[in-house]
């Protein structure tokens, strides 16, 4: 299976797990997240604008339709104790601090967590990596979006999970499906492979049965409405220096607005780019 570069993907007769090949060094690996790396950016504040929320509720309305509302955000229930692995510029973790979260985020970039201090100022922050979570549990609610494809050893990663929640708690994850048709379409282009960032790719049936076999009872799977994965698709099938030069600029915004609607028709004939994918610890674990 092509990638990009001097990397392959490679997949698993076994299990059907997709790997990077040849694995990077942890060295290696540490150079591929730069201070600048999107999801360490500091996040604005969202500025309220009727006619734009308005316009964009329009757009989405089939997914919504569909799919119900976008997000992993849902009000607090148990003890109300939340950590989100892999918190980035603490986007998601502002959201559901004003929910009544009592929540923690993890990063193991000092760049993400400063961004993330004055983002999410009532939750705690710690560094650290899905392998090793600086953690005391039971927690109701675990989040990792777009962090479940980083790492390399998933079924430790699900086990420590496992054990952290709470009797009847619930494992939320976001991540690229491998199978979707975006992902087909695009070939090599797409923008879900992230060479060299994303060491795993996962099947739907694949991550699913990987869940079950660690003891969770799967509650809800659907497309994430993430029209990005389109819209950086497309940029992806420039030259190198012209992608580098559009990615932050007006024009690719512009791009991923005209992406919203398509993308979100997209999911109601099957599309499935990125996956989310809900679980719950059985109440007798």
């Amino acid at each position: 299976m092509a990638a990009r570069g001097e990397w392959s993907l490679i997949e698993c007769g076994h299990c059907g797990l997709i790997s990077l090949s040849p694995s990077p060094s942890n060295d290696e690996l540490e150079s591929f997240y730069p201070s600048n790396y999107l999801t360490y950016r500091t996040a604005k504040s969202p500025r309220t604008n009727h006619l734009a929320s308005l316009l964009r509720r329009a757009i989405i309305a089939p997914y919504s339709f569909r799919f119900g509302r976008p997000g992993m955000e849902r009000p607090p229930f148990g003890g109300g104790r939340l950590p989100e692995v892999g918190c980035g510029a603490g986007v998601f973790l502002r959201k559901m601090c004003s929910l009544g979260w009592n929540a923690t985020g993890i990063d193991l970039s000092p760049v993400a967590l400063q961004a993330a201090r004055p983002n999410a100022p009532h939750a705690l922050l710690l560094p650290g990596t899905p392998d090793s979570l600086p953690l005391q549990g039971p927690y109701d609610l675990i989040v990792m979006q777009h962090v479940f494809e980083h790492i390399a050893r998933p079924a430790e990663c699900l086990a420590k999970c496992f054990d952290l929640l709470a009797h009847g708690g619930i494992l939320c994850i976001a991540i690229p499906n491998i199978d979707s048709l975006e992902a087909r379409v695009s070939s090599r282009f797409w923008q879900g492979l992230d060479v060299p960032r994303h060491l795993l790719h996962f099947r739907e049936a694949v991550l699913l049965n990987l869940l079950k076999r660690s003891g969770y009872e799967v509650q809800s799977t659907r497309p994430q409405l993430m029209p990005s994965t389109l819209s950086e698709s497309i940029l992806m099938l420039l030259p190198t220096y012209l992608r580098r030069k559009l990615i932050a600029s007006p024009l690719a915004h512009a791009l991923y607005l005209l992406s919203i609607l398509p993308a979100a028709l997209s999911y109601l004939l099957g599309n499935r780019p990125v996956l989310e994918v809900c679980a719950r610890k059985p109440a007798g674990a």
